[in-house]
């Protein structure tokens, strides 16, 4: 009997160890849970270009040196805009969006703190773009560490709109078939809305906000179980972005 539940015991700590993510993510010293918002609204002039560049480290949480690969997927984006990474010393064109190598971390080790960047370019297009970054483990796709940049570029920025406004985090949530947020804008939001991304980045439900302060509620119903972004926009610009989840 001693002998059978030490043996369960050790297959317990193997699925416990196999499940911990090997990945984490630090910008400015700072540890970044998985899908973290980083607001970025500085511009940085690159080789006579302009660009807002998002600095990333990522840490080998394991025992083992691990490959990692990095990925860019497009939440929203600024007409006429373009961005593009740069992962382990190289850069790539705005057309790739997975890097086609791989930086070796390892056992416990971190990036250096500009092996990854991400680079946004306004080309003159004033707005908020919304990119999500996933590193990953090359030999294992599934073992993912990522986080959500909004680089904004415009005449009015998000930390103005921001104090000037009071928007609540979306309540319930976790959600079953609605979801709430109060807010109170100020007189200078002339057009107010909220969307609805799925996982991929996908829109999929879009509100308007009535009048300078009240109550939204946004129907789920006729959505599958699963994680959501939910994103304000105030004048054309993202200013808050939450993770939503529905539950049924």
């Amino acid at each position: 009997m001693k002998k059978i539940i030490l043996s369960l015991s050790f297959i317990v700590f193997g699925i416990v160890t196999y499940a911990q993510q090997s990945l984490i993510l630090f910008r400015n010293d700072i540890e970044l849970t998985n899908d973290d918002v980083v607001q970025i609204d500085s511009i940085q002039v690159v080789g006579g270009y302009n660009e807002v560049i998002a600095y990333v480290q990522v840490k080998n949480t394991t025992r083992q040196e691990i490959s990692v690969k990095v990925r860019r997927t497009i939440i929203d984006s600024v007409p006429g805009c373009q961005n593009q990474i740069c992962w382990g010393g190289l850069c790539f064109s705005p057309d790739v969006w997975n890097s086609p190598t791989s930086e070796a971390l390892a056992a416990g080790a971190i990036s250096g703190p500009e092996s990854f960047s991400g680079h946004y370019l306004p080309n003159d297009h004033p707005g908020t773009s919304i990119i999500r970054y996933t590193f990953y483990d090359e030999s294992n796709p599934n073992d993912t560490a990522s986080v959500i940049v909004q680089y904004t570029v415009g005449f009015l920025s998000i930390g103005d709109l921001l104090s000037a406004s009071s928007i609540s985090s979306p309540y319930p949530n976790p959600a079953s078939s609605k979801v709430s947020i109060d807010y109170q804008l100020p007189a200078q939001v002339k057009i107010a809305d909220v969307k609805l991304y799925n996982i991929v980045g996908q829109e999929v439900k879009s509100e308007l906000l009535t009048g300078i302060s009240g109550k939204l509620q946004l129907q789920l119903t006729n959505l599958n179980e699963g994680v959501y972004f939910m994103t304000i926009f105030l004048n054309g610009q993202a200013v808050k972005t939450n993770r939503i989840i529905i539950s049924r």
